[in-house]
């Protein structure tokens, strides 16, 4: 069914370039046509009239093709607008009738951010002004070597009689065809280089983008944390840092790695996680860390922990009664004799 679907939207947006040109033509493709190529001397070559008017007609296939190209990248403007208006109403959509659906929720604004991006790097309104141009000067130079043409022959009608007119006007198209095609070159060049931090400026908000789906996605794996155990719920206080283990419930740290886990017991203090492992039933988890040696604040003993989680750092709360308590290292009594 998927090929069916894909199958028929290519061949949609085939017809669819396609269908306005009623004669199916290279150039009326945005294919540039080849430089005529002329009998070599020594052999029968074709008159200095004739060799202008093939030319001519080259010049002016090129100039169509230049027209498509322009007209190519201008269509791509329209299709890059239309994608961005169709993510965000997607996306809101999804948000809308699919709140749950957080895999879908995260997926769009990613594609939306990389055609986006791809379009920028593309910049195709300077691409399709610099073949406006171009085709503009191709039309310039054809018509003033035209204008070098005479009239002649035996009734004084024929355009193509005077052989020094005609290689005036073929050298004068020859000339300005070729500036026009090597200042095309160079705008392209150009582009290209800009393209190249567009592409690194487009990159970096890609990245920015996918890290913002990500954290999305993060947070809406843990919302409904809940810190519902910790082992051993009592620690001495005896100049050494313990292990402690956090059972975590309700939460997705299956694509979360441990690194992106904090610890805080106190509001200014922040330990690592050391280990992410699985808990005593299939919905929970255990995470590790070393809690400090001595409590925190002087004077406290008891803490409620909270799991911060990702760049976000989505809180993951303690249940009511979940708490650390730290216990002084008891001092030795011996009997004198």
């Amino acid at each position: 069914m998927h090929r069916v679907l894909i199958r028929t939207l290519l061949a949609g947006l085939v017809w669819s370039v396609l269908a306005g040109c009623t004669t199916m033509t290279p150039h009326h493709l945005g294919i540039r046509p080849d430089e005529p190529s002329f009998t070599s001397a020594g052999s029968k070559r074709a008159s200095v009239c004739d060799e202008f008017k093939e030319y001519a007609e080259y010049t002016q296939r090129m100039q169509e093709a230049y027209h498509s190209r322009a007209s190519q990248n201008r269509f791509w403007i329209y299709a890059s607008g239309t994608t961005a208006l169709g993510t965000a109403a997607a996306t809101a959509g999804v948000a809308a009738l699919a709140a749950s659906s957080s895999g879908t929720l995260v997926l769009l604004p990613i594609a939306g951010a990389f055609a986006s991006g791809v379009f920028g790097v593309l910049d195709n309104p300077t691409l399709a002004d610099i073949y406006t141009i171009a085709a503009g000067r191709l039309e310039t130079a054809r018509q003033e070597a035209e204008a070098k043409l005479e009239l002649g022959g035996t009734d004084g009608k024929n355009r193509y009689a005077n052989g020094k007119a005609c290689a005036d006007a073929y050298n004068h198209l020859r000339e300005a065809v070729g500036k026009a095609k090597n200042d095309l070159e160079r705008a392209r060049t150009d582009s290209a280089s800009a393209a190249l931090q567009r592409t690194a400026a487009q990159a970096d908000q890609f990245n920015k983008v996918v890290k913002q789906a990500q954290d999305q996605q993060t947070a809406l794996d843990v919302q409904n944390g809940e810190i519902t155990a910790v082992t051993p719920r009592e620690i001495v206080a005896d100049g050494q840092e313990k292990e402690v283990a956090l059972t975590v419930s309700k939460a997705d740290f299956s694509a979360i790695g441990f690194e992106k886990l904090k610890v805080r017991l106190i509001d200014k203090q922040m330990l690592s996680v050391s280990s992410i492992g699985p808990g005593a039933d299939a919905s929970s988890y255990l995470v590790k860390f070393m809690a400090p040696a001595k409590p925190p604040t002087e004077g406290v003993t008891e803490y409620s922990p909270t799991l911060l989680v990702g760049s976000t750092q989505t809180a993951i709360r303690a249940k009511s009664g979940v708490t650390l308590q730290y216990k002084q290292q008891p001092t030795s009594t011996g009997k004198r004799r």
